[in-house]
């Protein structure tokens, strides 16, 4: 889409105000809980239920995952999941760091 419209955002166009620098820490603390929930729901759904407590550390997390990243079909599913849950998380970041004049 960029290449074909050419819309672009430079720094200048970001507005970081203290307020919209804790509203994105907040949203990237939050991102990476709701990426790790979706990932364990993922698990959970190919029978990996060993990790679906939510005490399970990323690294075991990556390890219980790793024979499913070979199966196209189930990454697709994975991939759809996190940008789901993402995209709300994404939109707050935009509305609070680039000023309406620039959306």
């Amino acid at each position: 889409l960029l290449q074909k419209r050419g819309f672009t955002c430079a720094f200048r166009d970001l507005l970081l105000t203290d307020e919209a620098e804790w509203k994105r820490l907040e949203l990237i603390v939050g991102s990476r809980t709701t990426a790790k929930k979706t990932i364990e729901a993922w698990l959970k759904d190919h029978d990996r239920h060993e990790v679906a407590d939510g005490n399970a550390t990323n690294e075991t997390l990556s390890e219980t995952a790793h024979d499913l990243m070979h199966n196209t079909i189930a990454v697709e599913k994975m991939e759809g999941m996190l940008i789901g849950k993402m995209k709300e998380s994404w939109t707050d970041m935009i509305n609070k760091t680039i000023p309406v004049g620039q959306k």
